[in-house]
């Protein structure tokens, strides 16, 4: 299945099922929005927006609290 032109926003995506996620919707062409809530999970969503990149994707990190969408932030 193609995702070329689409955009894949997947919460908790940088480490876990949630890396698992980003990378398989990443592989199938989708720019993958990689989703991180605690302070202390971003170095992973940034380092997964890496490896999507170094494999020639398209992804961006953003910090959020999911249950409060006023406070998203882009990062």
């Amino acid at each position: 299945m193609s995702l070329q032109g689409e955009v894949a926003l997947v919460t908790g995506g940088g480490k876990n099922l949630g890396g698992l996620i980003s990378e398989q919707m990443a592989d199938a062409g989708a720019t993958v929005a990689v989703h991180y809530n605690s302070p202390g999970s971003k170095k992973s969503a940034e380092n997964m927006v890496k490896a999507i990149e170094k494999k020639g994707g398209k992804a961006a990190v953003f910090q959020a609290n999911t249950a409060k969408p006023a406070g998203m932030v882009w990062c």
